[in-house]
């Protein structure tokens, strides 16, 4: 092993530059799956997203039928007191 041209596994040293490249190469491919897995995480919470906001409407629908209840029960009391108020007076004369 004169020169220091093979190594223990017998491949050839690489140069400086080859190695500089390979190191590159390795970022490139790093960077390419952590974009990939950046964008499944995000294609993720958009779905979790639209199905939150589908669940609200929903829930807004609801509320808005529990409020018209209320209004027509309150308007309900309101005429019953009303019936209760004249047929007191009526009877108390």
């Amino acid at each position: 092993m004169k020169g220091g041209k093979t190594r223990k596994g017998g491949g050839k040293k690489l140069s400086t530059r080859a190695k500089s490249i390979k190191k590159k190469l390795a970022d490139i491919k790093r960077s390419e799956k952590e974009v990939q897995t950046k964008q499944k995480k995000l294609g993720i919470a958009q779905n979790k997203l639209s199905k939150a906001e589908l669940k609200v409407t929903e829930l807004m629908e609801k509320l808005k039928v529990v409020e018209n209840e209320v209004q027509v029960a309150n308007k309900n009391l309101d005429y019953y007191k009303r019936q209760l108020s004249y047929s007191d007076l009526q009877n108390t004369e």
